[in-house]
């Protein structure tokens, strides 16, 4: 897996914009500036990492054939050593040609709740509906992730989140 960093992911352009050095992302990362990670695979992006420490915030886009965001795991930091993944949000497209998230046929919106609430939301256009559910006493302990040391985001960015990131 490659890693290049930039400021920002254009998903209209389905390319990084803005291209720094990983120097420059350190100095970033050190400063709780806001960058970007892009992983590549095979010389095609697959996923990317959107950091800003100074608003407490890792959010990971797994990326489609297309190049359009599928599934996004968003983090909080809660200290200097542990993240808790508080939504899950997944996108399903009709077809090839559909746009990046507003062609999207069916949104499933999942947030967790450190207390172990946890609501989700699946807008289905094709079916005209939404659904709405709130379950309690969730166990969570998949939900934390220690925040990564930079240049560790393979772990971060893995997408099976069935095991706790300490078992892994």
């Amino acid at each position: 897996m490659e890693a290049i960093y930039c400021r920002r992911w254009n998903d209209i352009l389905k390319k990084p914009l803005d291209p720094i050095t990983a120097e420059e992302a350190r100095r970033l990362d050190a400063d709780h500036d806001y960058y970007t990670v892009i992983l590549y695979e095979d010389s095609t992006p697959r996923r990317y990492v959107e950091v800003n420490w100074g608003e407490a915030y890792l959010g990971v886009y797994f990326l489609d054939e297309q190049l359009r965001e599928q599934l996004t795991y968003a983090f909080r930091r809660i200290d200097d050593e542990r993240m808790f993944l508080d939504e899950v949000l997944r996108w399903e497209y009709p077809d090839d040609q559909a746009m990046a998230m507003s062609g999207a046929t069916l949104t499933d919106s999942v947030r967790y709740s450190q207390d172990g609430t946890v609501q989700r939301e699946v807008r289905d256009d094709v079916a005209q509906e939404v659904r709405r559910q709130k379950f309690a006493d969730v166990p969570l302990d998949v939900n934390w992730e220690p925040v990564p040391q930079f240049g560790d985001w393979e772990r971060v960015s893995r997408r099976d989140r069935s095991v706790p990131a300490t078992a892994s």
